[in-house]
C-alpha cells in the first residue's frame, strides 16, 4: 500500500525501498544503506541525490560523515503539491513555445475543448466545444505516425507511440469527435486567441 503510493508520485523501486529504510532507521550513511539493500554504493548515492532533488531527503554532517535522513512523510503532500504548481506554470511557457513554432511552420492544428474552461489557441489553430463528460485527463497529439498521449495527473508523463496504425485510428476518432462538436460563439472566439 505505502510503497503503491510513492510509485503514484514518482518514485523508482530503488529510492522507495531507501526512503522506507531511512523511516525505520532514522538516519544512515550511504554505505549501510547500500549494503542492507544488496546494491552498489555509487547507485544508491545516484538514488539518494535523486530523493533529495524530490526533497525526499536530505542530509547532515555526524562526526565528518555525511548521513541520510528521510524528509516527515507528512510534508508529501506538501512537496507533491509544490512540484504540481512548478509544472502547472511551464506548461503555459511550454504552450506558448509551441504556439509560436506552430505559427512558424504553418501548422494547422484542431483542438476539442471543454465547456466553461479558460484557455488560448494560435492564430493557426481552430477549435469546437465537447461535452465536459467527453473530455478525459489525457491530450492526445497526432502527427505523421506518431501519437503522443499527455497524461495530466500525478505523475505526469507523456507516451510516445510511433505507429501507423494507431495514429489513424486517433485520427479517425477524432474527425468524429469534431464532427458532433459544437462551434465557438463569436464572444468565445474573441477570447481565446493569444
Amino acid at each position: 500500500m505505502v510503497k503503491e503510493i510513492l510509485r503514484k508520485i514518482g518514485l523508482a523501486e530503488e529510492e522507495i525501498n531507501i526512503y522506507i529504510l531511512l523511516l525505520r532507521k532514522g538516519s544512515s550513511k550511504a554505505t549501510l544503506l547500500s549494503k542492507e539493500l544488496g546494491i552498489a554504493r555509487t547507485t544508491t548515492y545516484r538514488f539518494l541525490e535523486s530523493l533529495h532533488k524530490k526533497g525526499l531527503v536530505g542530509a547532515n554532517i555526524q562526526n565528518n560523515i555525511k548521513h541520510f535522513y528521510a524528509v516527515d512523510p507528512e510534508r508529501l503532500p506538501e512537496i507533491i503539491e509544490e512540484k504540481a504548481e512548478e509544472l502547472r506554470e511551464k506548461v503555459s511557457e511550454l504552450l506558448s513555445i509551441k504556439n509560436k513554432d506552430f505559427e512558424k511552420a504553418k501548422i494547422r492544428g484542431r483542438l476539442l475543448c471543454p465547456e466553461n474552461q479558460n484557455f488560448k489557441i494560435a492564430e493557426t489553430e481552430e477549435y469546437k466545444i465537447l461535452p465536459n463528460e467527453l473530455i478525459s485527463g489525457i491530450s492526445t497529439w497526432t502527427y505523421g505516425n506518431k501519437t503522443a498521449l499527455f497524461i495530466w495527473s500525478e505523475p505526469f508523463f507523456v507516451v510516445l507511440i510511433n505507429n501507423e496504425t494507431v495514429t489513424n485510428n486517433n485520427k479517425k476518432t477524432f474527425d468524429y469527435l469534431w464532427n458532433i462538436a459544437k462551434n465557438p460563439s463569436p464572444q468565445h472566439l474573441q477570447k481565446t486567441k493569444l
